[in-house]
């Protein structure tokens, strides 16, 4: 195909639109590439959930050994009264379930806010809510996190206390890391607090089998995209002739994992009336993980407004929980 992108079809749904328009973009140009966000419909959730149990992949028990280690200090963070306890990118709100349970045996006043895009995983945490904790205020947001924080408060005196777990903002790209950034500073106001993820930069090699378990499961879980566009816009892209790759830019402190096309090939994608030419050995780019350094994440809080309240680290040092104050 030609570096000219088309609109998708009259007849793609508008719930489809959005990831249509980016298969069509994103396979058109020299450089192919298809965004990892749309891994993520059920199949991709459950993919997710069993790569947070691989032993190669530490992020999510170092998070959870964080909150259960730390519980007490995050606690001495807000009054206690009046919070709206937000949650970007709830998913199944597992870690953050750790604040919630603690927050509520010390009888704090505070509502939960989780924001995520999906809206099946969202109806299956407030179930889970609604199921185990009756008591718990929970107004949920389906809507992209990146816009910022949901305005409206528990009431005008109160603060929020807004948590980005998951080292999720190791997945943006520069310009949306930029815009996620201004948005968020924007939609805070004086006594919030952020208290946010960061992979640590580490052994190159600890990094890539993070991300390419012995399993498989993180490579099924890209593969994904592929299931995704063959189900849901009538593509032909047969899994065996691609394989999944990885690897870690020191230079760049960045994972970057790929789809590679064993053989050269063509792709029809019926739905989209598009058919894509692969060259044997030619990637698609899927995600890019970046990593960071102490100094980076304090000048990045400074860049835009923070400042920095605290930070807290697992046992072992992977990652870093930092409180960021507005």
């Amino acid at each position: 195909m030609n570096d000219e992108y088309n609109s998708p079809p009259p007849n793609i749904s508008a719930e489809l639109r959005p990831f249509a328009e980016a298969v069509i973009e994103g396979l058109s140009g020299a450089r192919k590439s298809l965004p990892s966000k749309y891994i993520y419909d059920n199949e991709g959730w459950s993919l997710f959930k069993q790569i947070l149990r691989q032993p190669e992949y530490y992020t999510g028990r170092a998070e959870k050994e964080i909150l259960s280690l730390h519980r007490d200090a995050i606690a001495e963070l807000v009054d206690g009264s009046s919070v709206d306890l937000v949650d970007l990118g709830a998913g199944d709100g597992e870690k953050t379930r750790v604040i919630i349970d603690d927050w509520l045996q010390r009888g704090f006043t505070f509502r939960y806010v989780p924001v995520d895009l999906n809206e099946s995983a969202i109806n299956a945490l407030i179930d889970k809510l609604r199921g185990s904790l009756p008591q718990l205020a929970v107004e949920p947001h389906v809507t992209d996190y990146k816009q910022g924080v949901p305005r409206n408060r528990a009431e005008e005196s109160g603060s929020r206390f807004v948590m980005f777990l998951g080292a999720s903002i190791g997945n943006f790209k520069q310009k949306e890391l930029r815009d996620f950034m201004a948005n968020l500073r924007r939609s805070l106001e004086p006594g919030d607090k952020v208290f946010t993820g960061f992979d640590l930069k580490k052994d190159p090699q600890q990094l890539v089998r993070a991300y390419n378990d012995a399993a498989g499961v993180t490579a099924r879980f890209n593969f994904n995209l592929l299931k995704r566009i063959n189900a849901e816009f009538g593509g032909n892209f047969k899994l065996e002739n691609f394989q999944y790759y990885t690897t870690y830019n020191a230079i760049a402190g960045t994972v970057e994992s790929s789809i590679v096309s064993l053989i050269p090939q063509q792709v029809d994608i019926a739905a989209l009336n598009m058919t894509v030419d692969f060259d044997a050995w030619e990637a698609i780019h899927t995600e890019t993980a970046r990593k960071f350094t102490e100094r980076q994440i304090e000048a990045m809080a400074r860049e835009y407004g923070f400042t920095v309240g605290g930070k807290f680290y697992d046992g072992a040092r992977n990652i870093v929980d930092y409180v960021w104050e507005v």
